[in-house]
Formats: structure tokens, sequence, C-alpha cells
């Protein structure tokens, strides 16, 4: 039961499982089952939910939720044109607003997610955290609405990749690069830290790296008031390998030391290509080896 309650606070069961895996690069982290997996999934073509085919030579991002209808589709004074990303509570779409012609980001919560306890009130609670948020390593929000049934969050447009998958495309990160993005992520978060706000799932898929070198602080959908007593009742979520031991135990207790600790996990990653749990799980097991050998 209580696995099944874990499972059931994620985001709902889609095709973003096979769609991370095949964005994911092969490793030699990678145990030998798990290449089996990828070479069995990859044989052939998989038919995905809405018609869409994936290969292993493709790296797909995840798809828009199929109830919303296939892309192009107008949600209220904007036209949706195609999905770039997936968050915590939704899938992101790069769209247009009709009347001024201007290209926009539009977050749509998941249909799954408005018959859940809650899901409507984090995505309502993720508008209003990204609203009051003005500073130039935050993705900046400019509407948010309901139309037709659907709930969502429309921020500026941004062209770069997320530095998960530049990481994936270019391998660890120079010393000066890793460190300016984890200096602009910092001064986003010191912002937001100000306002007493934990963002509380800092990795390199929530920071965006634009064309000109700029960092964007993304998905602040499970972001908390430091120091609120009506934490107590929030869920204890986050990713694993970044976030902090006391994330895990009581929502209450996290404050802005979360963040930076998450923070330093990430510059791990970036420069080189594990966090630091990995890494230490990695040696133990080369110890392990060691003592075992004849």
């Amino acid at each position: 039961e209580r696995c099944l309650s874990i499972l059931d606070a994620q985001d709902p069961p889609t095709d973003a499982l096979m769609e991370a895996l095949a964005a994911m690069p092969d490793t030699d982290d990678d145990e030998p089952a798990l290449r089996e997996v990828r070479r069995v999934l990859y044989a052939a073509p998989v038919t995905i939910r809405g018609g869409v085919d994936v290969t292993a030579s493709t790296a797909p991002f995840p798809f828009a939720d199929p109830q919303l209808g296939p892309l192009p589709v107008r949600l209220s004074n904007y036209e949706l044109i195609e999905c770039i990303g997936r968050g915590a509570t939704g899938a992101v779409d790069r769209g247009r607003h009709l009347k001024l012609d201007q290209p926009v980001a539009v977050k749509v919560l998941d249909s799954t997610r408005l018959s859940r306890d809650h899901g409507v009130d984090r995505f309502f609670q993720e508008m209003k955290t990204v609203g009051q948020l003005r500073h130039p390593n935050i993705i900046r929000a400019t509407d948010a609405g309901e139309a037709d049934g659907w709930h969502f969050l429309v921020m500026e447009f941004v062209d770069g990749l997320d530095a998960s998958r530049l990481l994936s495309l270019a391998g660890p990160l120079s010393v000066a690069n890793a460190c300016e993005i984890c200096r602009q992520a910092a001064l986003g978060l010191q912002h937001a830290h100000e306002r007493s706000l934990v963002h509380r799932d800092v990795k390199p898929s929530n920071l965006l790296v634009t064309t000109s070198g700029e960092v964007k602080l993304l998905d602040l959908g499970i972001a908390v008031t430091s120091g609120d007593a009506s934490s107590e009742g929030v869920q204890r979520v986050g990713t694993v390998g970044y976030a902090p031991p006391e994330q895990w135990q009581t929502a209450s207790s996290v404050d802005a030391r979360a963040d930076l600790f998450s923070l330093g996990c990430m510059l791990c990653k970036l420069l080189t290509g594990r966090t630091p749990q990995t890494s230490e799980s990695n040696r133990a097991t080369a110890a392990k080896q060691s003592l075992i050998r004849p």
C-alpha cells in the first residue's frame, strides 16, 4: 500500500518513461540488464499514446495531454503549437498569443490531475508562486487562467535547452561553464529565498540555458514557503540524488539550505555526469568487489 501511495503521488502513468529513456545516452555505469532492456525496447518502433512512433534513433520530447487533442490547438487567447517539455504537474507547449502574435510557453495541467486530491490546488499555487517572482534568472509568468475546463499558466518563451539535455548532448561541462550555470541559478534562488520561497526541486532539467548563455530557473510546482506552518501537510517530494535528507523527512523543516544542497549536487552532476550520491555508491560497490576478488 505504501508503494502504491508513492506511485499515485507521482506523475500519472504516461509514456514519459519511454521518452526519458530515449533521451538518455548509454553510459559505462548502466547495468547489463538496463542495456538489454533498452536494446529490446528500441529494436522496433513503439507506438505510444497519440499514435506517434518512437524508435531508438529519436529522442522525443514529452507529448501533450491526449485529452487536449492533437496540436496545434486553441486554448483561450493562445494557440498551442508543439510540446516542448513536461513539469511536475503538466506538459509545456510552445505557442503564440493569437492577438499579439507573440511567442509564449503554456503549461497545461494534466487532465488526470483534475480528479486527484490537491492537483488543481497545487497548480494554482504554482501560478501564484511564479507570478510574484521577477528576476532575469527565473522564467517569467505573463498570464494564467482556465478555458474549456483546462487550467493553464502562460510564461515567456525562451529559446534554449535545459541543462540536463545539454549534459546529455555535450557530456560533462567545463569548470567555467558549470560554475556559470550554477552562479546564475543561485541568483535566481536568492531572489526566491528573499521572498521566503524554497524551490525544492533544483536539478539540471529545471534550468533552461538560453542561446545567449542566460540561465532561467523553471518549474516551481512544488515550491513551499519557508517556515509556513501550513507546510506540515505538504507532500514530501523532490528528486532522488538532489533533494537533501530533511526534505524526505518533514516538509515543514525545509528552508533555503535545501536548495543550496541541491545546487551543490547539481554542480557535481554538471562537472562529472554523476550526483554525489551516485559517485559514492559506485565507490562503495568497487570497494566491495575488491574485497571478494580471489
